[in-house]
């Protein structure tokens, strides 16, 4: 892979989190581990968010440093503070499974309100079926509408389903079956 255009490394190494943080994922990206830890290191303590959230990654798979769920934690909640629906997503997916359930979808929907596709069909889905927030087909239809609109195959299978029996919107058979066709 070729190696990033020297001002960037300048940069990076002047002290620039920014530059710092997109050395670290161009290294990240060419297997350079060790390399891109220390860059998302240096970004994350400077408070760039993507490379917190980068660093959390990181620690979670011991890429470029021993493994370590604490510090995965850690700097996945700095990057979900920060407002990165990425983060927060992720977080509100580990909280759940951990148990923390309104932890978790609170988590989940700040991310889904911020247009992350994936958090919204999870919202949705949460509506849908009352996990950790209260059935409302309304919502859970806008939800999956919103997700399917930006491509999500199984947000837009849930939408069609919707469509079709009516709830939280009218009855469209024939529009819930061609979105079924368009998401197979």
């Amino acid at each position: 892979m070729e190696r990033p255009p020297g001002w960037f490394r300048k940069a990076a190494a002047k002290g620039h989190p920014g530059a710092a943080a997109h050395l670290g994922a161009y290294l990240f990206n060419a297997e350079e581990y060790a390399d891109a830890f220390a860059w998302f290191e240096k970004a994350a303590i400077e408070g760039e968010a993507d490379a917190a959230y980068n660093l959390a990654t990181c620690y979670e798979r011991g890429l470029g440093c021993d493994a370590d769920d604490a510090k995965a934690a850690r700097w996945l909640e700095t990057a979900a503070d920060a407002g990165l629906s990425k983060a927060q997503y992720a977080l509100g997916t580990r909280r759940r499974r951990e148990g923390e359930y309104s932890r978790g979808y609170a988590l989940i929907d700040l991310a889904a309100r911020q247009g992350l596709p994936e958090a919204e069909y999870e919202m949705a889905d949460a509506n849908a079926r009352g996990l950790g927030v209260a059935v409302d087909a309304a919502a859970a239809t806008a939800g999956f509408a919103s997700a399917a609109r930006k491509g999500h195959g199984n947000a837009m299978r849930c939408l069609a389903w919707h469509m079709i029996r009516g709830s939280g919107c009218d009855v469209d058979v024939d529009g819930g079956e061609d979105l079924l066709l368009k998401a197979a």
